[in-house]
């Protein structure tokens, strides 16, 4: 902007400068009616000037407010677009998260089915019975003078009785 100034400065210095010089060439006899004319021309070249210069400038901040106008919709727009994105990423991990919590609980429940099966056949156990005869079974008397624990052959139990 003062740049502008700067050059609207010399342009003006020029334009007097050639006015003089012409001025000076004109007879004396109508030098104050020319001055007067050069004045008022000058003044409305100069308004002119000026304001082309604030119509230029108003167009110049205008351009810079749309500028960051569509700047500011375009960082909101982009933000859209993330929190979109974050969104769907949140999504499609809660969906897999549940997926695999899905699919350990299912396998969780299949080894407590199998477990408590396995303890229920365990309850519900029939032994088989072979088909060679048991062997019989020897009771074991505790001898009273000893102490030890020996078969009903060792025993002759008339003697106890």
């Amino acid at each position: 902007m003062e740049a502008l100034r700067e050059s609207v400065r010399c342009k003006q210095q020029r334009a007097e400068e050639e006015q003089r010089a012409k001025d000076s060439c004109k007879s004396s006899y109508f030098h104050f009616s020319d001055e007067e004319a050069a004045e008022k021309k000058r003044r409305g070249t100069e308004r002119a000037y000026y304001e082309q210069l604030q119509a230029e400038a108003a167009s110049h901040r205008q351009k810079q407010q749309e500028s960051i106008r569509d700047e500011r919709e375009c960082a909101h727009a982009q933000a859209q677009r993330d929190a979109e994105l974050a969104q769907k990423e949140e999504a499609k991990l809660k969906e897999r998260l549940m997926r695999q919590n899905e699919k350990c609980m299912a396998e969780l429940e299949k080894q407590i089915k199998e477990k408590e099966a396995r303890k229920k056949e365990a309850r519900q156990h029939v032994y088989k019975v072979s088909p060679q005869p048991l062997v019989p079974q020897k009771a074991l008397y505790r001898c009273p003078v000893t102490g030890m624990l020996l078969p009903a052959e060792a025993f002759d139990f008339r003697q106890h009785c």
